[in-house]
C-alpha cells in the first residue's frame, strides 16, 4: 500500500493523500458520509483500493469534522460541504502527478449525495460513483423517526442556545439519535474511523430537508454508478431512482444489504471492486492507458 501524506488545504481541510506511484495520473476524490470521516474502515479501504489500480486518491474531512477546523464542531451544512469539496477539487487538480481532466468522485451516503451535486456542476469530473447516496428525506421514513425529528426541531425551538444543542448519531435504543444500534446493525468500530464522533449538531439537521441532489443528475456529463443496498431504510433504493434515471449515463447496482451493511464484509469488497472497474472503464473511454494489471 502506498505511503499516505497528509496534507492541509487551504489552512482549514485536513486531507490525506494516497499516490498510485510517482507518475502523472488520474485521480478520484472521496466524500465521506453523514457525519464520516476519513479514517472508516470504508473510506481508507476505497482510497487504498483506488490507489492500487493505478488512481491517486484523497480523502478529506468537511469543516468542523474530523481533523479540520471550523466552528460550530460537528454542524453540518450542506453549503460549506459542497464548497469544501470544491477547494478539495481545485486542490488535487494542481498536484504535479494529477491531470486535471482525469479527476472522479466517489461518494457514500450524504457524501455521495455531494457527488452527484458537484458533478453535475462541474463538467471536468469524469466519473463519478455514489453509494447509497442520500437523495432527500424518504417519505416513508417511518413514525418513530418522524417523530425524532420533530422533537428535534421542537427543542431547538425552546433553546436560547441552539447551536449547544447536540444528538446522538447512534443509539442503543429509539430517542433523541438519528439511528438506533438495530438500525446500523454492526458494530460502531466497522464505521467510525479514528476520529468520528457520535454526535451532531441538530441545528444543521434542517439543510437536510431541503437538499434534493437528483436535481442535478441532468447535468451529469460523465457515467454515474449508483451502489444502492436494496434493504437500506436510510437511504431506500426507490429514492435513488431520479438518480440514475435522470442522469444521461446512469448505472445502477443493487445489493442485498442494509443502508450499513453496504460498508462491511463482502458486500462492500464487492462493491467496492465494481466502483474500482466501473472507473477504469470510464478512463479507457476517455483514451487513457489502464495499465495491464487492472
Amino acid at each position: 500500500m502506498p505511503t499516505v501524506q497528509h496534507l492541509t488545504v487551504e489552512a482549514c481541510i485536513a486531507a490525506r493523500f494516497y499516490p498510485a506511484g510517482d507518475t502523472v495520473g488520474p485521480a478520484i476524490v472521496l466524500c465521506p458520509g453523514f457525519t464520516g470521516t476519513q479514517g472508516a474502515a470504508a473510506i481508507v479501504a476505497a482510497a487504498q483500493a483506488f490507489a492500487k489500480a493505478g488512481v491517486h486518491a484523497l480523502t478529506f474531512d468537511y469543516r468542523s469534522f474530523g481533523d479540520s477546523g471550523g466552528q460550530p464542531r460537528q454542524e453540518i451544512s450542506v453549503s460549506r460541504q459542497l464548497a469544501d469539496i470544491r477547494t478539495v477539487l481545485q486542490h488535487l487538480r494542481g498536484m504535479p502527478t494529477v491531470e486535471p481532466d482525469r479527476v472522479a468522485l466517489w461518494g457514500s451516503c450524504l457524501g455521495g449525495g455531494h457527488a452527484v451535486t458537484i458533478a453535475g456542476e462541474d463538467p471536468r469530473i469524469f466519473a463519478t460513483v455514489a453509494q447509497a447516496p442520500y437523495n432527500g428525506i424518504p417519505n416513508d421514513s417511518g413514525k418513530e423517526r418522524l417523530e425524532n425529528y420533530k422533537a428535534w426541531f421542537a427543542e431547538v425551538r425552546r433553546q436560547r442556545h441552539p447551536l449547544r444543542l447536540h444528538v446522538q448519531v447512534v443509539a442503543e435504543t429509539a430517542g433523541f439519535s438519528v439511528f438506533t444500534q438495530e438500525e446500523v446493525g454492526v458494530n460502531l468500530a466497522e464505521i467510525e474511523g479514528d476520529t468520528w464522533r457520535n454526535e451532531v449538531a441538530v441545528r444543521g439537521l434542517s439543510d437536510l430537508a431541503r437538499y434534493k441532489p437528483s436535481d442535478s443528475a441532468d447535468s451529469i456529463r460523465g457515467p454515474i454508478l449508483v451502489c444502492a443496498g436494496l434493504d437500506d431504510t436510510a437511504t431506500p433504493y426507490s429514492t435513488l431512482l431520479p438518480i440514475t434515471d435522470r442522469a444521461p449515463k446512469g448505472t445502477a447496482y443493487q445489493y442485498s444489504a442494509t443502508h450499513f451493511g453496504m460498508y462491511q464484509g463482502n458486500v462492500r469488497k464487492r462493491a467496492l471492486a465494481t466502483q474500482v472497474r466501473f472507473v477504469l472503464r470510464a478512463l479507457r473511454q476517455l483514451g487513457h492507458d489502464v495499465d495491464k494489471q487492472n
